[in-house]
């Protein structure tokens, strides 16, 4: 009686567990119903906002350096921290706009890093986050210090102020 029931019981879990695999999204090789809204708010922002720029930012600090030498620009340095809103919001909307954008790509090497386990210098000293530091290559030396998120016109104001400065 108990291998009858065991039989019965693998033949039902059998069933079962082929049924959810003909259930399964990526068995038809489409996204999921949630994938398929994510992937269509981010086409309808696009759309809509035609007044982003696509900014490929560093993820290395000495490679960054290395790069702001060579292009003679001043180091952008963004650290950040893993679920921090604010930070998200800096990077894919204010500095993404295509005015701060262009302004940011032209004068400075963006680098992006995680404040917990990336690297940056020890002489950059983290209070919060976002952290934005303007740094000058060859000295090493911040220029600038911005805590927090600030909004489009702040960033504006401040990227003209910095390009002003005799390097």
């Amino acid at each position: 009686m108990k291998k009858i029931i065991f039989i019965i019981f693998i033949i039902i879990f059998t069933l079962l567990a082929n049924a959810n695999k003909i259930r399964l999204w990526e068995d038809y090789n489409i996204s999921s119903p949630q994938q398929k809204n994510v992937n269509q708010n981010i086409e309808d922002r696009e759309k809509k906002d035609n007044n982003l720029i696509h900014i490929k930012f560093n993820r290395n600090y000495d490679s960054a350096l290395e790069e702001a030498k060579e292009s003679k620009k001043y180091i952008f340095l963004i650290v950040t921290e893993q679920y921090c809103q604010w930070c998200e919001k800096l990077i894919d909307e204010v500095l993404q706009d295509r005015e701060v954008g262009i302004k940011l790509i032209k004068n400075y090497i963006p680098i992006v890093v995680d404040r917990t386990s990336d690297y940056y210098p020890s002489n950059i000293g983290v209070t919060g986050t976002p952290s934005v530091f303007i740094i000058n290559p060859y000295s090493e030396k911040i220029i600038d210090t911005i805590v927090g998120y600030k909004n489009r016109d702040f960033y504006l104001n401040k990227l003209n102020s910095i390009v002003a400065l005799d390097r």
